[in-house]
């Protein structure tokens, strides 16, 4: 199973990069979930060699609708600081978009809830690809997730 889990917008400055998450969907994970996030945070950080940039999120979202919960999301991952992704991550403006899978971004998903309804969706462990593009606005960029649940398979191999 595969969904676009995280639509993010970032605003790029020479301190820091801050963060805004909008809207959170899992449409294809049973139950599906539409949240949006009411706090949290999230942190890039660029290696010293400049080569790797690591990503760090902690977010809690509230479930829409008559059932609504709330829903820990953390992830943890790495991205191979490209040209492109630097140009995208540092502001630039006439920069392509970069679609997941065109360079190396991949991180690992957890989610915990109290929530009867999203209960299951705790017990898995996800793993993510990265999509990047320019914002809209001068100094912003958007990152979306695609995340697929881990699961194993049957084989005829053992150790």
């Amino acid at each position: 199973m595969v969904a676009l889990l995280l639509s993010q917008v970032y605003v790029y400055t020479e301190q820091s990069l801050l963060h805004c998450i909008t809207r959170t969907y899992m449409s294809q994970f049973e139950p599906a979930l539409d949240a949006k996030a009411i706090r949290g945070g999230d942190w890039i950080t660029i290696d010293p060699s400049g080569a790797v940039m690591r990503l760090n999120s902690n977010t809690l979202l509230q479930a829409s609708g008559e059932s609504s919960g709330y829903i820990q999301i953390q992830a943890s991952g790495v991205e191979v600081a490209t040209k492109e992704a630097m140009a995208i991550v540092t502001g630039e403006t006439d920069v392509e978009p970069i679609k997941y899978g065109d360079f190396q971004a991949v991180s690992s998903w957890t989610l915990t809830t109290g929530s009867k309804k999203y209960w299951i969706l705790q017990d898995a462990i996800y793993v993510g690809s990265t999509s990047l593009k320019p914002g809209t606005e001068k100094g912003t960029f958007i990152v979306g997730s695609k995340i697929a649940k881990v699961v194993s398979s049957s084989t005829n191999i053992c150790v």
